[in-house]
């Protein structure tokens, strides 16, 4: 809904400062005012959210009722690792976009 109605804003400021529509440049400076409007919206969240984060035991962190089995398990395996190290899988995902960590057995899979 924010992001909606931020491009929604930033169309119409692009609307009424345009006479003219030229469609590409119209377009590229609607995406820049949205991810503006968007930036604004989302940094105190971020903000806040990094505030709530707090380091805990290990174990405490294990034990809590509040942590999902998922969450327990990931932890699990990363204190049975050696580690992880860059990887890339062939067809999953563009290396320049997106970091892929596997452990070090795993790398060239």
């Amino acid at each position: 809904m924010i992001k909606t109605s931020s491009c929604l804003i930033a169309l119409l400021i692009l609307t009424i400062n345009s006479p003219a529509f030229c469609e590409e440049a119209s377009l590229e400076r609607m995406k820049r005012l949205c991810q503006q409007a968007r930036e604004a919206k989302i940094a105190p969240l971020r903000e806040a959210e990094i505030e709530e984060c707090r380091w805990m035991p290990v174990q405490e962190y294990l034990n809590s009722e509040y942590v999902g089995a998922f969450n327990k398990r990931i932890v699990q395996a990363a204190l049975q690792s050696k580690g992880v190290v860059p990887a890339s899988i062939e067809g999953y995902t563009d290396p320049q976009k997106h970091e892929v960590f596997m452990p070090p057995e795993l790398k060239g899979e």
